[in-house]
């Protein structure tokens, strides 16, 4: 697996959730202001939306979005399912507590760059 991520976008959280989980994957970084990659890839050309996070898969296809991301991540080894195994108690098929976490913590990252790009966190 691939992450392109930006530091301090949502896509940290995408990148806590890999490590957590022991997946192995590479991570590329993207500089989104001018959209290229740390090797001066145009994004665009991986990304038409240009947003990260951005996993591609070993099969060579590309997914978006960090709480779907964050919910793939969650399945990667069912043995560290930190959302609990799929079909599970833990976690129901169709959880809207469930997603409104995952939401939550795919969100704090992108809020928590916001802090500090306004200057509201020392």
């Amino acid at each position: 697996m691939k992450l392109y991520y930006a530091p301090g976008a949502c896509s940290l959280a995408v990148h806590i959730a890999l490590r957590e989980v022991g997946a192995p994957f590479d991570s590329v970084a993207v500089d989104l202001a001018r959209h290229v990659t740390a090797d001066g890839t145009n994004y665009f050309d991986i990304s038409p939306r240009g947003y990260v996070p951005l996993l591609q898969l070993d099969d060579g296809s590309r997914h978006t979005e960090a709480a779907s991301l964050l919910k793939y991540v969650a399945d990667v080894d069912p043995t560290q399912a930190p959302i609990g195994p799929a079909g599970s108690a833990r976690r129901p098929i169709s959880s809207p507590n469930l997603q409104a976490h995952v939401e939550r913590v795919a969100q704090r990252p992108r809020e928590q760059a916001a802090l500090v790009a306004e200057g509201r966190v020392p």
